[in-house]
Formats: structure tokens, C-alpha cells, sequence
């Protein structure tokens, strides 16, 4: 687990604890983290009510994985930023299995919610993200998907466009 920017870390597989009064923790990874905590062995249908995401008190699981392509849902970062919107005075634990594509991608883009960073590009985004982590390394799907959706996940935080939705 490691700090990258202020009260936001990120981590992998190892770094996966249950969120405290302290720290909540946005487990990135379908497998076996939002698998494990909706309890499913086959796939869940599309139409499932925590398909994307379900959230505990302290905790989100997020079901994403990192395919070359970008199948992405721009759902599952919004939902992300609710949490973390929702538990602003915490720290975060963000991690997936790696930690090098999802959770530094989550990171950077929560910095640039929590207004550390006036990130207007992912081009800068990932220039800062690089600099804070070596180890960021963003999946080519993933790294399509932030390009063509930065403008509408980087903008201001949904309650000020008056749009935050709980899951």
C-alpha cells in the first residue's frame, strides 16, 4: 500500500482490508473482491441490482476488470465518486490486483474530484499519476476509456452540479 497523494492510497491484491473509522476502501477488482461480496460463481446478469457496484458501510466493490478494449461503464466511476464524496473526511484505500492500472486510475481521478489538482486532461492526469507512482501502468482499455470520458468524470463533483445519486 502506498500514499499518493494526500489521504489517498492505492494498493493491490495484498492491500485488501475492510474499511475502518479511519480509512475506506474501494475494492477495484471483480475478482474476488465484488464477486466474494454479491456471492455469485457464474456471471452475473447485466440486470442484476449490484452488477456494477455494491457498497457497505466503509466499503465499495466496484466490478471492473482491465480488457484491452474499453468496456467500461461511466456508471461505475460515478459510483465511485459518490463514496468517496459521501466519506470526504476519511482517507481512501483504493486497490484492484495489481495495483498498477485501476487503482492509480481511481486515484488520479479522486485528486482531481477532491480538487488537489486542476486535471483538465487525462494527458495530465496520467503525466501526474506517473510522477506520483512508478508502478502506474494503466491498461490500454482503460487508458481509451479515461481519454474519452476525462471531460465527463473530471468535472466538479456531481452534488455541485446537483446530480449525486446514493447507489
Amino acid at each position: 500500500m502506498r500514499e499518493v497523494f494526500d489521504r489517498i492510497w492505492v494498493g493491490g491484491l495484498d492491500d485488501c482490508v475492510p474499511g475502518t473509522d479511519r480509512r475506506v476502501v474501494i475494492h477495484a477488482c471483480k475478482d474476488p473482491c465484488h464477486r466474494r461480496r454479491v456471492g455469485y460463481t457464474r456471471p452475473l446478469p447485466p440486470t442484476h441490482d449490484h452488477y456494477l457496484a455494491v457498497e457497505d458501510a466503509r466499503d465499495l466493490f466496484l466490478n471492473l476488470i482491465d480488457p484491452p478494449i474499453p468496456l467500461f461503464k461511466i456508471e461505475s466511476f460515478l459510483a465511485a465518486m459518490a463514496f468517496v464524496e459521501t466519506h470526504a473526511a476519511r482517507e481512501i484505500l483504493i486497490h484492484c490486483n495489481k495495483g498498477e492500472s485501476r487503482a492509480p486510475t481511481l486515484a488520479v481521478l479522486v485528486a482531481r474530484w477532491r480538487r488537489l489538482y486542476p486535471l483538465e486532461t487525462w494527458e495530465e492526469a496520467t503525466a501526474l499519476m506517473t510522477r506520483q507512482d512508478e508502478r502506474f501502468r494503466p491498461g490500454r482499455g482503460l487508458d481509451t476509456f479515461m481519454a474519452e470520458h476525462w471531460k465527463t468524470l473530471g468535472a466538479p463533483p456531481p452534488q455541485e452540479r446537483g446530480e449525486l445519486r446514493p447507489l
